[in-house]
C-alpha cells in the first residue's frame, strides 16, 4: 500500500484541475479585483465629493419618511434633528457599497449580460429601499434606546446588508443557474 504525500503528484494534475476549475477561479478572482478597485477608487470619490447628492438625498428622503410615521423631524444639510434625537448621514450610511458588493459579484458570475442588467436593475433599487428602513430604525433607536444605537448601527444593520446583498445574489444566480454562460 502507498501512501501519497502529495508531493509526487505531477504537474498536470494542477493542470488538469486549473482547467476543471477554471470558471470557478475565474469568477473569483474578477469579483476580487472589480471589488480591489472600487477600494482604492471609494476614497477618491469620496473626497471628491461624487457622492454628496447622494448623501443629501438619503437625508431628505429618510427626514420626509420619518416625518410620515409622525416623527417631526427637520433636515439641514445631512443632519435629521428632532428634540429627541440628532443623525448624520454619512457616507458609510448610503447603500452605495452594498450595492458595489452586488454589482462586482454580478460581473465576476459567468452569465450573459442581459441577466446581470435585470438583477443590477431589481437588486440596486431594493438594497437602496432596505437602507431607508435601516435609516429609519436606527433614527427610532436612537430615540428609544440610544445605549443601543452603535450596535444597531455597526453590527446588526451592517451584516443585515451585506447579508441582503448575498441572499439577491443568490435568488438571482437560482434564476440564471440553468441558463448557458455568455
Amino acid at each position: 500500500m502507498k501512501i501519497e504525500n502529495g508531493a509526487d503528484k505531477q504537474p498536470a494534475d494542477w493542470l488538469k484541475f486549473l482547467r476543471h476549475h477554471w470558471i470557478t477561479i475565474r469568477s473569483w478572482l474578477l469579483f476580487a479585483a472589480t471589488l480591489g478597485l472600487w477600494l482604492i477608487w471609494y476614497p477618491v470619490i469620496v473626497r471628491t465629493g461624487a457622492l454628496d447628492g447622494l448623501l443629501l438625498f438619503n437625508a431628505r428622503l429618510t427626514g420626509d419618511a420619518l416625518n410620515l410615521l409622525g416623527a417631526g423631524v427637520q433636515v439641514y444639510d445631512t443632519v435629521i434633528t428632532s428634540a429627541l434625537f440628532t443623525l448624520r448621514v454619512g457616507h458609510e450610511c448610503t447603500a452605495v457599497v452594498p450595492a458595489v458588493i452586488l454589482v462586482c459579484a454580478l460581473i465576476a458570475y459567468p452569465s450573459r449580460l442581459k441577466y446581470k442588467l435585470v438583477c443590477a436593475v431589481i437588486g440596486i433599487p431594493v438594497l437602496f429601499a432596505l437602507n431607508l428602513v435601516r435609516l429609519v430604525t436606527l433614527y427610532y433607536i436612537g430615540v428609544f434606546i440610544p445605549d443601543f444605537f452603535e450596535i444597531a448601527h455597526f453590527f446588526i444593520w451592517q451584516s443585515v446588508m451585506i447579508l441582503a446583498v448575498v441572499a439577491i445574489w443568490l435568488l438571482w444566480v437560482g434564476k440564471v443557474a440553468n441558463v448557458r454562460p455568455a
